[in-house]
């Protein structure tokens, strides 16, 4: 029990995925070569991690339903999970969780982030890679200073979306598809070589990009799930 830190070499590792129903998940860049871990283990919650061929899963642990609402804020207090990612690694990155925060802030790799939440909010400020997919579904998703040399997809079920892209708008492809076809958005616009999906059923979404030009703000639609089964 008590603070826990962890190290693994990255060297065969093509996929990270972290799961978490208790941990809030806190992501930031480090200049090693390894993936570090830190969070505070307790006699009610733990957090292994495992690799499976050339994947690293990484699971937070703890009896939920056998919890009540007190005793459950208890089992939270102080739960977050620390995540250093090398800038090097060219591998995929997903963190899912159900109802914690997921923040990520000067992170930069040259792989594939994915990030998905049921009911947590989502934040990710000045976070660079190849390609950045976000699912929300209740909750909020803020995006600051964000930028993807290939693909930024972001969908929500009924939380508002708010994203400053780090680049300009001409750079881009940008698909925007609604449910009722009532949007202030075209559905395609632009002929960049990068691509952007921005997505809602009932939540607003507020798009700027580096000059600090509103793009829209409109109501659209959600349709994928909220997992990355399909990576």
């Amino acid at each position: 029990m008590g603070l826990k830190f962890a190290e693994f070499e990255l060297d065969n590792i093509q996929k990270i995925q972290i799961n978490c129903r208790i941990f809030k998940i806190r992501v930031v860049s480090c200049q090693s070569g390894k993936l570090e871990l830190s969070w505070i283990d307790t006699s009610t919650r733990s957090l292994t991690a495992e690799q499976r061929n050339n994947e690293l899963i990484i699971t937070d642990n703890a009896a939920v339903a056998l919890y009540g609402t007190l005793r459950l804020i208890d089992l939270k207090r102080d739960a977050q999970l620390l995540i250093k990612v090398p800038e090097n690694y060219q591998g995929i990155i997903t963190l899912q969780s159900n109802e914690e925060k997921i923040h990520l802030t000067d992170v930069k790799t040259n792989g594939n982030i994915g990030v998905a939440s049921n009911t947590g909010e989502i934040i990710l400020e000045n976070v660079e890679t190849k390609v950045i997919d976000i699912r929300g579904n209740h909750g909020k998703i803020n995006c600051l200073a964000i930028k993807a040399t290939e693909k930024i997809d972001i969908s929500s079920q009924n939380g508002s979306i708010d994203c400053c892209i780090n680049d300009r708008e001409e750079n881009y492809t940008i698909y925007c598809k609604t449910q009722n076809r009532r949007c202030n958005f075209p559905e395609c616009k632009g002929d960049g070589d990068k691509k952007l999906c921005i997505t809602s059923k009932l939540g607003n979404i507020s798009v700027k990009f580096q000059g600090g030009n509103l793009a829209r703000n409109t109501s659209n639609r959600y349709n994928r799930r909220n997992s990355f089964k399909d990576w």
